[in-house]
C-alpha cells in the first residue's frame, strides 16, 4: 500500500512539473512578445493625431483597429493564446504521467480503478442482461458517462482519474458482439481503456513550440510593419 502510495505521489510530481514548465514558458512568452508588441503598437505611427482624427476611448481603439488591422489581429491571438497554452500544457503533463506509467509497467495501478468504477453501473452482467442491451438498441455512450462520472468522484491521484477519463472517452464498443454468451464485458473494456491510454502515451511539444514561434514571429511583424508605415 505504502508503495502504491509512493508511486502516485511520483506521478503527480511528474505531472505538475511537466505541467509548470510548460505552461511556465508559454505563459511568459505570451506576456513578453505581447507587452513588446503593445509597446511598438501604441508608440507606433498608427496613434499619431491626426490619424485618430480626434477620436477618443473606444472609438479610437476602433479607428487604430481600422489602420492596423494586422497588428491589432496579431496583439489579440497573442492574448488569446494563453488559454490554448494552459490546454497543451495539461495535455503534455497528462501524457508525461501516461508514458512514465507504462514505462514502468504501472498498469496494475489502474485495473482496481476500473473495477471500481465499473462495479458502480455494470457490475456483473448476465448473458440475459447482455441480450437485452442487442434487442433494445444499446445505447453505451449513457453507460460511459456514468462511468467517467465515477471516475471523477474517487478520491485517488487526479492524473491516475485524468488518463483514466481519458480512456473511457475514446473507448468504443460497435465492434464488441454484446449477444456472445461467452463474452466479458469487463476484460475488454479494461483492454481498450488501457490501449487507448497507451496509444496517448507519446509526449510531444511541437505545438507548444510553433505557439511561442508564433508569438515572437508576431511581433517582428509588428515591427516591421511599423517600418513600411512610416
Amino acid at each position: 500500500m505504502l508503495d502504491k502510495v509512493k508511486y502516485a505521489a511520483k506521478l503527480s510530481f511528474i505531472g505538475g512539473s511537466s505541467f509548470f514548465k510548460v505552461y511556465a514558458v508559454g505563459s511568459l512568452s505570451a506576456v513578453f512578445s505581447f507587452t513588446i508588441g503593445l509597446l511598438l503598437f501604441m508608440y507606433g505611427p498608427y496613434n499619431q493625431p491626426g490619424n485618430l482624427g480626434g477620436s477618443a476611448g473606444i472609438m479610437a481603439i476602433f479607428v487604430v483597429f481600422m489602420i492596423a488591422p494586422i497588428q491589432s489581429v496579431l496583439l489579440t491571438v497573442i492574448a488569446i493564446s494563453n488559454y490554448f497554452v494552459f490546454s497543451m500544457a495539461s495535455s503534455h503533463a497528462v501524457k508525461k504521467v501516461a508514458n512514465r506509467l507504462l514505462t514502468d509497467k504501472g498498469e496494475s495501478l489502474l485495473y482496481p480503478l476500473i473495477d471500481r468504477a465499473l462495479d458502480k453501473v455494470i457490475s456483473d452482467t448476465s448473458a440475459s442482461d447482455k441480450q437485452n442491451w442487442m434487442q433494445k438498441g444499446f445505447d453505451f455512450s449513457l453507460i460511459q458517462m456514468q462511468i467517467i462520472n465515477n471516475i471523477k468522484n474517487q478520491s485517488e491521484n487526479k492524473w491516475v482519474k485524468k488518463l483514466l477519463i481519458y480512456g473511457f472517452k475514446k473507448l468504443k464498443v460497435d465492434d464488441i458482439p454484446f449477444n456472445d454468451p461467452k463474452l466479458n464485458i469487463r476484460e475488454i473494456i479494461k483492454d481498450r481503456v488501457i490501449q487507448a491510454i497507451r496509444e496517448m502515451a507519446n509526449p510531444s511539444k511541437k505545438k507548444f513550440w510553433y505557439t511561442i514561434l508564433f508569438h515572437w514571429i508576431a511581433v517582428v511583424v509588428i515591427l516591421i510593419m511599423n517600418l513600411i508605415y512610416r
